[in-house]
């Protein structure tokens, strides 16, 4: 049986960023599209009403979501790494 190689040795820091950077990107885009299914689902089967909802402060609640997006993605690559995963591969 195979399993997932957890060896993986990056030979940059740059590397390990743009890694570290991809996954982030292909998170946020998975959970919108899992939220906009959801969504779909449920005008489909009746259970949401199929009008826009319009919300007074729409705008600002998107750009406190673009804010949040950022400051978690901060975080997310400023989190601390086993050095392991940036070392040179001796072989």
């Amino acid at each position: 049986m195979r399993y997932i190689d957890t060896s993986t040795t990056f030979a940059t820091h740059a590397e390990h960023t743009i890694h570290l950077l991809e996954i982030y990107i292909g998170i946020l885009i998975g959970a919108v599209t899992f939220t906009g299914s959801v969504i779909a689902f449920g005008k489909l089967s009746g259970r949401i009403d199929g009008k826009p909802l319009l919300l007074p402060a729409r705008h600002w609640i998107n750009l406190a979501g673009l804010i949040l997006v950022i400051i978690f993605g901060k975080f997310f690559l400023g989190a601390k790494r086993s050095r392991a995963a940036c070392s040179r591969s001796s072989s």
